[in-house]
């Protein structure tokens, strides 16, 4: 058996704050909502942008980063897709897909009080 999860990398911004609840396991799960532009040509030398929002689920150490974001954050982040299956009482299975973060990159905030770093000398021979 061959198995190939396809792996998707996302970059945007938090619309939202983290939503941190625990699983029936009782360990740590949150849930993001990232903000990201798409870029689509739909002919030749024409560009369209649209913006959509992506949910993301964190899990594990993800989840332990995750927890500390805040609204506004930027995130860059590496995720599988899981397919999902749901069958209500009565009614047809109901499919979709869910994304779940591999790992997460934050980028250093930058402190108020943070002092700015000191121009390198410039060497010339």
């Amino acid at each position: 058996m061959v198995c190939n999860l396809p792996q998707i990398y996302i970059q945007g911004k938090l619309i939202s704050e983290p939503e941190i609840s625990r699983t029936k396991k009782d360990k740590l799960f949150v849930r993001l909502l990232v903000e990201v532009e798409l870029v689509r040509q739909p002919q030749p030398g024409e560009f369209q942008t649209e913006t959509t929002f992506i949910p993301i689920a964190c899990f594990s150490g993800e989840a332990e980063t995750a927890k500390g974001l805040h609204r506004g954050d930027t995130i860059f982040c590496g995720c599988h897709v899981y397919g999902t299956a749901y069958e209500p009482p009565g009614g047809s299975v109901k499919r979709g897909l869910q994304l779940i973060a591999d790992f997460l990159v934050i980028p250093e905030r930058s402190q108020p009080s943070e002092k700015p770093s000191p121009a390198l000398p410039v060497h010339t021979p």
